[in-house]
C-alpha cells in the first residue's frame, strides 16, 4: 500500500472504532466505520494536520468511502 493510504488509515483508525489494518478501500466511512458528521469535522482537522495541506471539508463531508477520501488527498497534493 502507498504511504499516504497507510498514514489515512492511521487517521482514521483514532476516529474509529475500526483498527487501521482492518481498513479498506471499499469500507463506507459512515456505515462501515461508523464516523458521524461532527466526527467528519474532526476528521477533516485532523486530516489537514496529518498531510499538511488544504483540505475542501465538503468534499470530505461528500465523500463516502476510504477510497473517496484517497482520492481526494492524492488530488490536493
Amino acid at each position: 500500500m502507498s504511504d499516504t493510504y497507510s498514514r489515512l488509515t492511521d487517521v482514521l483508525s483514532g476516529w474509529s472504532k475500526v483498527a487501521g489494518p482492518d481498513i479498506t478501500p471499499e469500507m463506507e466511512i459512515d456505515a462501515g466505520l461508523d464516523i458521524d458528521s461532527l466526527t467528519r469535522l474532526e476528521l477533516c482537522l485532523a486530516l489537514k494536520k496529518e498531510f499538511q495541506q488544504p483540505i475542501d471539508e465538503n468534499q470530505v463531508f461528500a465523500a463516502n468511502t476510504v477510497s473517496d477520501l484517497l482520492n481526494l488527498l492524492s488530488t490536493s497534493e
